[in-house]
């Protein structure tokens, strides 16, 4: 028996000992003359995981080179030791940013209670460049003392910053959170983030008696006795969606017929603007106890109300509405005719089909805009309703003089799907407009019909939805790469590339990267290999795509030097965590927000 635990304690030494010895090198490397060695040796410092290396790279935190001091910093955030964390705070204030940030970079990494005072700290003093940083890194961190100071930044006036707060919240998974995230609901372009975020503290959060009262808040602020004003109308848009998001259910609470008596009271006892602004948000509320007094509208003495009406009777999508719908279609008022047809589309009325074309047999002799505006509205809502019968006229509107009600027509062709109409189509691929040759196009596309293909190519040369025309190309000429005017094409970008200089050699190159193939590969390697940033920059998804282990460095020298927020967000999406390390610190730089939320974004049920 003593022999055996002699023999597994000669095995851990000889474990240890080797691990140790892993690192001497690097070691030795860390504190060598050329600062390009030492910074490799401290970045294997860090890769190689042993916290045997952190001492070491506390010290290279005083060398006397930024370069260095980065790289140390960046490590010791990898090794996720606590040892590190009273050094790394006094970084918080360098003023050198970029220190500044991977320290607030590694701080979140290692994740120590103790760091969180200086964090909320960097916070509060609200500087731009390290503001964003540090309200993620205390999410990370998790620790609910900062949960207040988080709260107050989710108030912000600027969406980036309520943005990163609601992802931290959401991660420190504190039920204080609730009620300042619950107000948030409202606001359109945090939802999804806030949604996110409750149910990462409570899957169950709906039923929290903080969420009741922003319901009840909600509630009040659609029962306004000020309806007129941008302020108001916003404060209106944004009640009805938090209470969408928060209660889907809402119009069968015993409160919700108040709330759709009261806007039809406005129907009836406001000016002409207020029964506008009523007969709109009646359409936003969508409840079916406004169809009356939406139909009584559709012959208010303001033309405006009754346009308004109409509208929203689209919107409700009750066949109510129908039967006048169509008379309106019919009618002689112009100003309201052409968004009669388009509500009869959204109302999805097949029994309109018929009528809608034989408006426009009448009809195609105008040439004049309310022709035009009429016709364009008959074309989208016979798409709507995608019935076969009006392909015949959808292929008529196709001359019509107007070009968006031929744009129009296209569209609704390839939203029918059938192909009878390809040839008119083929035909509409030489029009005079660009918005109707592209409309048919893509309708084309939708069917398969390989005339398009030199179209497509043509889409390609010009720079145009060039990823969208190479995933139709793929899908309907897998071999189109091969065809001479694509070579054609390839030679002469690849020649501009070799030999042209500024804008026109960066658009070849980004030319070169959207179509791919081995032949273009070995072009655009060799940029890699001579650092050339702006190529790198301008064909950045390639080099993530294809070459994001062996291209990490050059993508992040590209970043700082030619990028800009589209590429940062390529590289936060890559699975290269360095690369997504570099896009926050470049986004938090420029006052930006490139925080993945961890998980799905989903409300929880």
């Amino acid at each position: 028996m003593e022999k055996r635990k002699l023999y597994i304690w000669l095995i851990l030494a000889l474990v240890l000992g080797g691990c140790s010895r892993g690192i001497d090198e690097y070691v030795r490397q860390s504190r060598h003359v050329d600062v390009d060695v030492r910074v490799y040796g401290v970045e294997k410092l860090g890769e190689s995981g042993q916290l045997d290396a952190v001492p070491h790279l506390i010290q290279a935190l005083k060398d006397e080179k930024a370069r260095v001091r980065l790289a140390a910093i960046d490590a010791l955030g990898m090794l996720k030791d606590k040892r590190a964390t009273g050094v790394l705070i006094s970084f918080l204030h360098d003023k050198r940013a970029a220190l500044a940030l991977a320290a607030i970079d590694a701080l979140g990494q290692i994740g120590d209670p103790a760091a969180v005072e200086a964090l909320v700290a960097v916070v509060q003093e609200e500087v731009p460049v390290l503001r964003l940083a540090a309200i993620d890194a205390l999410g990370q961190i998790g620790d609910s003392t900062a949960v207040n100071v988080l709260c107050l930044q989710t108030q912000s006036d600027r969406s980036q910053v309520r943005w990163v707060s609601a992802v931290a919240l959401g991660r420190i998974g504190s039920s204080q959170a609730i009620g300042p995230l619950a107000n948030l609901l409202g606001d359109e372009e945090m939802r999804q983030t806030v949604l996110f975020a409750l149910a990462q503290i409570d899957k169950n959060w709906r039923a929290r008696p903080e969420v009741e009262m922003a319901v009840e808040r909600f509630r009040r602020d659609l029962m306004q006795d000020d309806v007129l004003g941008d302020d108001r109308a916003i404060v209106r848009f944004r009640a009805l969606e938090g209470l969408n998001a928060v209660v889907s259910n809402w119009r069968e609470e015993d409160w919700a017929e108040e709330v759709v008596m009261h806007w039809c009271r406005w129907m009836t006892e406001g000016n002409d603007k207020e029964r506008k602004v009523a007969a709109r948000f009646l359409g936003d509320l969508k409840d079916q106890r406004a169809v009356q007094a939406l139909l009584v509208a559709t012959e208010d003495r303001n033309r405006d109300v009754r346009r308004q009406a109409i509208q929203s009777l689209g919107k409700m999508r009750d066949m109510r509405a129908a039967g006048v719908l169509r008379r309106v279609v019919v009618g002689e008022d112009r100003y309201v005719r052409a968004v009669a047809a388009q509500a009869l589309g959204a109302l999805r009325d097949t029994g309109a089909v018929d009528m809608l074309i034989s408006v426009v047999d009448q009809e195609m002799h105008l040439q004049g805009r309310s022709g035009d505006e009429l016709m364009k509205s008959i074309a989208r809502a016979l798409g709507a309703l995608n019935d076969r019968r009006g392909i015949d006229a959808l292929i008529r509107l196709l001359g019509h003089p107007g070009e968006h009600v031929r744009s129009y027509a296209a569209h609704s062709l390839g939203h029918i799907g059938d192909p009878r109409a390809a040839d008119a189509l083929a035909q509409a691929l030489n029009d005079g407009s660009v918005f109707v040759r592209w409309s048919a196009a893509w309708t084309l596309v939708t069917l398969k019909d390989a005339r398009v293909v030199p179209v497509l190519v043509e889409m390609v040369g010009k720079g145009a939805n060039v990823q969208m025309a190479v995933r139709a190309l793929r899908d309907i000429e897998p071999d189109w790469r091969n065809r001479p005017d694509v070579q054609e094409k390839v030679d002469a970008w690849i020649s501009t590339f070799e030999n042209g200089k500024g804008v026109e050699r960066i658009a070849a190159a980004m030319r070169l990267s959207e179509i791919g193939g081995d032949r273009i590969v070995e072009v655009l390697k060799r940029a890699l290999r001579e650092r050339d940033l702006d190529v790198i920059a301008a064909a950045h998804p390639f080099f993530i795509r294809e070459y994001s282990a062996f291209a990490t460095s050059a993508l992040v020298q590209a970043l700082e030097h030619e990028g800009d927020e589209r590429m940062a967000s390529a590289m936060l999406a890559s699975d290269n965590p360095k690369l997504a390390k570099a896009a926050r610190h470049w986004a938090y730089v420029r006052g930006m927000a490139l925080v993945s939320p961890p998980g799905r974004l989903d409300d929880g049920g």
